[in-house]
């Protein structure tokens, strides 16, 4: 008897490509469906305003001014002899300033000041709304 010898010696190959899709597939999910927004770590209590209205943050400069009197612009800390040079390359973006209740009134009038002799045209004081 003879037996055939034509048998395949192909070794076995599993198929990836199906895998890879659904991993892609899968990121896209959670690039698509989680959310990008700017928060900051400052928390600045805001005093209540009954004639405020809403702004847009996502387009404006945020300087943040702490109850101890330290300055944020943006995540940054900036000292207060560095404050009008940073205000300086801003030109012509809006400026919101967000400075907790605590702080003195002297402080947020120089800090408004220093924006408007860098050429800022327009600075806003963030408060919270009223209930």
């Amino acid at each position: 008897m003879k037996f055939s010898q034509n048998q395949s010696l192909e070794t076995p190959e599993i198929n990836i490509t199906p895998l890879v899709d659904i991993v892609f597939l899968l990121l896209i999910f959670f690039m698509v469906s989680s959310r990008f927004t700017d928060e900051t770590s400052l928390r600045v209590n805001l005093p209540e305003s009954g004639s405020g209205k809403t702004l847009n943050e996502t387009v404006n400069t945020i300087l943040s001014i702490t109850a101890n009197g330290k300055m944020f612009l943006g995540n940054h800390a900036v000292k207060k002899s560095e404050l009008s040079t940073e205000l300086a390359r801003l030109k012509e973006q809006p400026l919101i300033i967000k400075a907790d209740e605590g702080v003195a009134h002297g402080q947020v009038v120089e800090a408004l000041d220093m924006a408007k002799s860098a050429g800022i045209s327009k600075a806003s004081i963030a408060t919270n709304q009223s209930r």
